[in-house]
């Protein structure tokens, strides 16, 4: 729903682009014509035009930021796209799937469903109005200001090429068939602009931990990759790859050309296919000139335009102000080695209590209301408890239980396994761990993995039950054997060991006793562990 809302703003975005320039236009012609009837006509309906831009810039602006409540200027925006949907259906004498009007008409229906809900924000909304970093080397005015000039630069190119493309082909018309090629062009720039840093990345010897264009999503965990199809990429059409590095001492700039590599490769991929578009118009059917001419655009513009220091709607930065950030030592960037640091006990030995803490603590200060300060404060608390800093690290679960309880943050099910071992083993505290036990339950968990087996043994321990808890911790101690011998993986078999101590001075375990089967869970998918900071960062690991 989301992502349908912010593709909605901005069709009301583009609607007032383009209807303004149509009224004044219309305007300026209406001065030479004689006839004062006619004028007058002719008057009221570019006066319609402009009224109707206005109505759907002021809706594109006030749906900006995410709420709850309803946006009446969206409901009005909806209803003159129903209204101008009906009078082009009205005056058509042919009615395609390919026509604008039933278009208009559903969008209109769309905006009217989507901005008329009342209810909770969601908690992908809540990420959504993050509030600026300071020192991030961007301005709120230049983010609204770079987004509208590439939507309007990409405008300017589809009409260029759709006219292009008319004049070779007279029947080829802008319809459902030029909104499917624009799709997979943003796409196929998607692509391109994420295989750049992964070619770099690699050239570097940085690992590679998720890969995202559009709705494919492909994770690495435990050595294994994993795929899921997330429908709303459709609508955002964007990409983000999570690498980790595996020299703690990587130079600055490799960073940088990692980073810069993203819009390189558009730059090169656009004019390859731009010199395709011009020699093929003899040879390839229209559409794919078409579809050459737009991903040679898009790839152009991307490049252009992601070289500019900018922040996008959702908190993550453009390559430009990255790279800017990297250069001028930028307060973003300790939030940055923080992020690279923890990624890195994925693929390499290091463990959390090689980490430094306190500037996994100062990153997570920034973020006091979101989940990704959340997320580094339980970085913290492992860094901490794998140190044998423990009442560091109980100050630390402290400051995370406080941005989940102050914030609107629907938490992963995977955060709260870690959450309900730190209350069992840190803290000694069964109700709080029974607590967040049960909030995890209502989310319906993944396969059962160590995280998740070591949560129930340190609640069924700390609950007193210690024979449940012996089976628990087998199924832990077993599936913590299978895991790779990376750092993050070491912290998990060293939580196992620690409650094995607390296990055998209550009840020391049987060698007899068999392993009980796993219990039947629904398994539901949900995002991995760690999170994407902004744009092609690597990833952060809490459990």
């Amino acid at each position: 729903m989301l992502a349908l809302r912010q593709l909605l703003r901005w069709s009301f975005a583009i609607s007032a682009i383009v209807l303004i320039p149509t009224a004044i236009g219309g305007f300026a012609n209406l001065a030479h014509v004689e006839y004062v009837a006619f004028r007058f006509l002719r008057y009221s309906i570019f006066a319609g035009f402009l009224a109707a831009s206005a109505v759907f810039a002021v809706a594109w602006w006030t749906t900006r930021a995410q709420r709850a409540a309803r946006s009446m200027w969206a409901i009005a925006a909806s209803v003159v796209n129903v209204a101008a949907g009906i009078v082009v259906l009205r005056y058509t004498s042919q009615i395609t799937l390919a026509g604008p009007q039933l278009l208009l008409i559903a969008a209109g229906i769309a905006g009217l469903i989507v901005f008329s809900r009342r209810g909770t924000l969601p908690a992908a909304a809540a990420a959504a109005n993050r509030l600026p970093i300071a020192g991030d080397r961007t301005s709120p005015w230049a983010d609204h200001a770079a987004t509208v000039l590439f939507v309007v630069a990409q405008l300017a190119a589809v009409r260029f090429w759709s006219g292009w493309v008319y004049s070779h082909d007279p029947s080829s018309g802008f319809g459902i068939a030029s909104i499917v090629l624009i799709v997979l062009a943003a796409l196929t720039t998607s692509m391109l602009h994420e295989c750049g840093h992964v070619l770099a990345a690699w050239a570097f010897q940085m690992k590679l931990l998720s890969f995202n264009v559009g709705p494919l999503h492909w994770r690495k965990r435990e050595r294994r990759w994993s795929f899921e199809f997330h429908g709303a990429g459709l609508i955002t059409l964007g990409g983000a790859v999570g690498v980790a590095p595996t020299n703690q001492r990587q130079p600055r700039w490799q960073d940088i050309s990692m980073i810069a590599a993203g819009p390189f490769a558009n730059i090169f991929f656009g004019l390859v296919a731009l010199w395709a578009a011009l020699q093929a118009k003899e040879t390839f059917h229209p559409r794919t000139w078409e579809f050459l001419a737009l991903t040679a655009s898009c790839c152009l513009i991307a490049a252009v335009f992601n070289l500019f220091p900018f922040q996008a709607e959702r908190g993550s930065y453009s390559d430009g102000a990255r790279i800017f950030q990297l250069l001028t030592d930028s307060p973003v960037l300790e939030l940055h080695r923080v992020s690279t640091g923890i990624a890195s006990t994925l693929v390499t030995s290091r463990r959390p209590r090689d980490m430094d803490a306190d500037a996994i603590q100062r990153a997570a200060r920034r973020f006091p209301h979101e989940l990704r300060g959340l997320n580094l404060q339980l970085c913290a608390t492992h860094s901490f408890t794998d140190s044998g800093r423990l009442p560091e690290a109980r100050a630390a679960l402290a400051e995370a239980e406080a941005i989940y309880r102050d914030s609107a943050i629907d938490l992963p099910a995977a955060l709260h396994t870690g959450i309900v071992f730190d209350h069992a083993y840190l803290n000694r505290d069964a109700a709080a761990a029974r607590l967040w036990w049960e909030r995890m339950q209502q989310k319906k968990p993944d396969r059962p993995n160590v995280s998740y087996w070591l949560a129930r043994t340190a609640l069924l321990w700390i609950e007193g039950r210690f024979d449940e808890a012996e089976q628990a911790w087998q199924w832990a101690d077993a599936e913590a054997r299978k895991l790779p011998q990376f750092g993050a993986y070491e912290f998990d078999r060293h939580r196992c060991a620690l409650l094995r101590k607390e296990l055998d001075r209550v009840a020391p375990a049987s060698q007899s006793q068999p392993i009980v089967d796993r219990p039947r869970y629904i398994p539901k998918r949900e995002p991995m562990p760690y999170r994407i900071f902004g744009v092609n960062t690597a990833a952060t690991a809490a459990d």
